[in-house]
Order: structure tokens, then C-alpha cells, then sequence
């Protein structure tokens, strides 16, 4: 059976402008952060069908009818979920790959994106640690609050060779997928496995969707090489196609119509943390 892949469904849900769309259809004025229109779904005189450019979504505090572009597209258009997806993606000029539906692959995926979170959480844990307050201080100290640490989930790989890999063993998780992700390497030869990420801070990189795909690691003493430590390409990452602080950005840069592109994490975050929120930056080199 033929599917649209789900990163791709999302890439259109969050690229299609729902305003532009909705308004083929009605006369949508704006009112504040939204837009305000006749509803198509029942007869009014005052307009109560609200569209939300930021989160793009619609509404009618009329008759209770909402959802996002695909549910508008289905309703109005009487077409099925599959064909709503197909239209909105032509309107928004992406084209679609069409896939054999295989269970065993999407669960493979959620294999590789389960191995990163808890990778994810094990450093975002190390870092709060009382032991390692010195590396909260190193992010506090440049100007990063905890609310922004905690937003983009940043943490701290200890400088010990198998925490993490001990970790993974203890889970049951298949340590050989998790070395192909980049998060542990097996040594020479030996079915013995050891953490990658060693005594570096930590910034997770997150795909659209916010699920961890890979990461990159700053080195904490000036011996280390190289000065980022980043993940390699994946079933699940690709570095030209991934950009930090993306999934928190689409947002902000939907409402104010463009995107504020930087070098470094860092860049990135002093800007988020001083209020902008339409910044993205390059994940990985």
C-alpha cells in the first residue's frame, strides 16, 4: 500500500500557510495575531471563524469546527485525508514521495530515535548533577538562563568511558545501532563498546517534529580534538538538512515572515534568550 512518510505530511502541514489557503475560499480580515472570517461550515452574520497564522490552525466559535489545513481541506473540500495532504502540498510547491508502507522499517526508525532520547535525557541529567555544577555554570555564565538550558534540552557527557553504553546495556538496547548513531564506538576488534561523547557539553540537534537525531559535543579541555564532537549522518539525520533550533523557530518565523540564520549554537541561543525566536543556525559540520 502506498503512504505519504510522516516527516513528510509534517513538512507540509508546517509549510502550507493556512491563512493564504483558507482565503481561496472566504474573505479573512485581520484581527490582532489572527484573521477573522465568515464561517464556511454554518450561516452567520458575524464573523466568528478565527484562522491562526502562528499556530496554523482554525476555528469557529460558532459551530465548534476546527483543525488545521487538513482538516479544512477535507471538510470543505470533501476529500479524503490522503488527497488533503496532496492538495496542500501542491499549494505549497513540495512534492511527495510516495513509499511502501513497511512496518519493520518505521519500527527501526523509532528504534534509532529512542536510542538518541535516552542518550538525550542521560546527559541532560548529568548535567544538573551537584558533582558537575561547574558545567551548568559554564552555560550560565554565558548568558543562557535555566528556562533556555531546559528548552533546548543542552547537557553534559562525563568524562568517563561507559557511563552511557552501561546505560544502554542495563535498557536492553542494541548497542550496535546505538554506535551508528556516533552516541558509543566499539573498540578494536572486541564486541566492548565505549562512550563517544567524553567530557564535552552537550547540544542535541532536533528535527521538525522536536525528536532527537543526533548531536554535537564542545570540548571542555584544549588538548581535546576535535573542538565539536558532532553526530554522523543517520537513517535518521542528514547534516544539510538539519537546522539547530528549527523546531522551536517555525512559529516566530511564520509570524513575522522570515528567518534569522546563524553560524553557531551559542549565536543562537544569546539570541533566543534575549527574545528572538526566529533564529536558526547549521547543525553539525
Amino acid at each position: 500500500m502506498a503512504r505519504i512518510p510522516e516527516d513528510k505530511i509534517d513538512e507540509v502541514r508546517l509549510s502550507a500557510n493556512i491563512v493564504h489557503y483558507i482565503s481561496q475560499f472566504i474573505n479573512l480580515k485581520k484581527a490582532g495575531r489572527n484573521y477573522k472570517g465568515l464561517c464556511p461550515f454554518h450561516t452567520e452574520k458575524t464573523p466568528s471563524f478565527v484562522v491562526s497564522p502562528e499556530k496554523q490552525i482554525y476555528h469557529c466559535f460558532g459551530c465548534g469546527k476546527g483543525g488545521n489545513i487538513f482538516s479544512f481541506i477535507m471538510e470543505y473540500e470533501k476529500l479524503s485525508f490522503f488527497e488533503a495532504v496532496q492538495k496542500a502540498a501542491d499549494f505549497a510547491g513540495i512534492v511527495l514521495p510516495k513509499e511502501k508502507y513497511e512496518p519493520e522499517k518505521q519500527n527501526y526508525f523509532q528504534k534509532l530515535y529512542r536510542l538518541n532520547e535516552i542518550a538525550c535525557s542521560h546527559f541532560e541529567k548529568n548535567l544538573f548533577k551537584s558533582k558537575n555544577k561547574h558545567w551548568l555554570k559554564y552555560f550560565l555564565e554565558r548568558g543562557l538562563s535555566e528556562d533556555t538550558i531546559h528548552d533546548f534540552r543542552l547537557g553534559y557527557a562525563e568524562d568517563r568511558l561507559n557511563t552511557l553504553t552501561s546505560l544502554l546495556k542495563r535498557e536492553g538496547e542494541d548497542v550496535a545501532e546505538a554506535a551508528k548513531l556516533g552516541l558509543i564506538q566499539r573498540r578494536d576488534n572486541r564486541d566492548e563498546y565505549f562512550d563517544k561523547f567524553r567530557h564535552r557539553v552537550i547540544f542535541p540537534f532536533h528535527n521538525i517534529q522536536g525528536k532527537i537525531v543526533g548531536f554535537g559535543g564542545r570540548k571542555l579541555r584544549e588538548e581535546q580534538q576535535p573542538k565539536y564532537l558532532n553526530s554522523p549522518e543517520s537513517p535518521v539525520y542528514y547534516k544539510g538538512k538539519t537546522l539547530y533550533g528549527l523546531h522551536k523557530a517555525i512559529p516566530a518565523i511564520r509570524s513575522k515572515g522570515y528567518v534569522i540564520l546563524v553560524e553557531g549554537y551559542f549565536d543562537l541561543l544569546r539570541l533566543y534568550e534575549n527574545g528572538f525566536r526566529n533564529v536558526a543556525a547549521s547543525s553539525g559540520t
